[in-house]
């Protein structure tokens, strides 16, 4: 591998996406060449100044849901809770009658 195809693989060398045999290529390499060490360094920072500026959207709880209820609707539900009372028993006294 040339040096040129080392310096244009060095984001994907670290960020860790090449293959094994390319990443110890290049890892042996960086022991005798400071132009690939300079040229990791500033992969490296490059790679963090990216991560900076991404920002993950904030979390948002969910609001709960009041929703505004006519006293005439609660009226109208209590009646019918006390309907439905009404005909439960009904019902219960016809069992026992028959």
């Amino acid at each position: 591998m040339t040096q040129q195809e080392m310096l244009d693989r060095m984001p994907q060398f670290a960020l860790g996406t090449l293959p094994p045999d390319e990443a110890m290529a290049i890892a042996r390499s960086l022991k005798e060449d400071a132009v690939l060490m300079e040229e990791l360094v500033f992969a490296l920072q490059l790679r963090e100044a990216v991560k900076a500026w991404e920002v993950e959207p904030p979390r948002l709880a969910p609001l709960p849901l009041e929703v505004p209820i006519s006293d005439s609707l609660l009226r109208g539900a209590d009646l019918l809770r006390s309907a439905l009372r009404t005909a439960g028993s009904s019902l219960r006294l016809a069992g026992r009658m028959i």
